[in-house]
């Protein structure tokens, strides 16, 4: 994820352009990013001059983050581009909980180094980043998530199942700690929310906190509405901290999952035969109303065959006589 420099420096044909891949990081955990020299049409410049930056760490008000070692950047107290671009590994010393839950920001000021100029070059800086202690994931193995949900298979109980587990920033579970957890409804693009929260449900076997012995939940919800009633939108489950019951658990960062497709259910070609041998759901036409009348799909086959036969012979037998 990118921001370009705030605001270029008047008259100068080349900006600065920081690339990021996530926003939300670990504290103490160091992560890279790229810092290019661009020009105006976005096409990054090389053959220049040596361009040194010195880092530092602002709120999105562009306010320095109080505190030594808020910032740690290897080779720092300043970095340098060469030949266009330079990659930064920083380290975020601070958690956003304990600042107000406000987003930092890495600022890069270029600075005369040897003598030289910054040729004009503004300062840059990146998206606001969420700083974290602990995060919620999703276990969910490859192959083992359904893109399509029949919500109406299975009876009022059937469930997406969600395990989820407390990681640090090494990626190591963490037990000892407990978290209570909060679900939310999204659409598939994991930003907007849908309105109405109810259609989803947690199940009453479902777990609403992390074990702090495992460092594990098991979630069990039903989502009660089709995505056609949405404008044919996936839907999104997230699962985060409930700061509401525990503010102190607003530095755990939270997780989503796959996108999934709710549909009532299959019709009777693509289920095949229920548990007690009838073709589930009515049909249409004949076999609707069939099904309609009380008697199971195969079943009204069976007699709606008789029945021809039966006023087959019928007929035949009125033409004999």
């Amino acid at each position: 994820m990118t921001e370009r420099a705030s605001k270029k420096a008047k008259g100068s044909p080349l900006q600065l352009k920081i690339s990021l891949h996530n926003d939300e990081q670990f504290e103490g955990v160091p992560f890279d990013m790229t810092v290019f020299l661009q020009d105006e049409q976005g096409q990054m410049k090389t053959g220049f001059a040596d361009l040194a930056l010195a880092p530092s760490l602002v709120f999105e008000d562009n306010t320095p983050v109080p505190g030594p070692g808020a910032l740690v950047v290897e080779g720092a107290p300043t970095s340098t581009i060469v030949n266009g671009r330079a990659t930064l590994r920083c380290t975020v010393g601070v958690v956003s909980m304990d600042v107000g839950n406000r987003k930092m920001c890495v600022l890069l000021t270029p600075t005369p180094a040897l003598g030289g100029d910054c040729g004009g070059v503004g300062p840059v800086r990146s998206v606001g980043l969420l700083v974290i202690r602990h995060k919620l994931e999703l276990e969910a193995p490859p192959g083992s998530w359904d893109k399509t949900w029949y919500k109406d298979e299975g009876g009022r109980d059937k469930t997406i199942p969600l395990t989820v587990r407390l990681v640090d920033g090494s990626g190591r579970t963490v037990t000892g700690r407990e978290v209570s957890l909060a679900l939310f409804l999204l659409y598939e693009d994991g930003h907007k929310m849908v309105p109405k929260q109810s259609v989803l449900r947690a199940h009453e076997s479902s777990a609403n906190k992390i074990d702090k012995r495992t460092g594990k939940a098991t979630l069990k919800v039903r989502i009660e509405e089709v995505s056609r009633s949405h404008q044919h939108q996936d839907f999104q489950i997230k699962i985060g901290p409930d700061v509401v019951k525990s503010p102190l658990d607003q530095d755990v960062g939270a997780t989503f999952s796959p996108a999934v497709t709710v549909l009532s259910k299959r019709n009777a070609k693509n289920r095949g035969l229920d548990g007690v041998g009838n073709l589930g759901g009515g049909g249409s036409g004949s076999r609707g109303a069939a099904s309609a009348g009380g008697v199971g799909g195969a079943a009204a086959a069976a007699v709606a065959r008789s029945a021809a036969a039966a006023s087959a012979r019928a007929a035949a037998a009125a033409r004999a006589g």
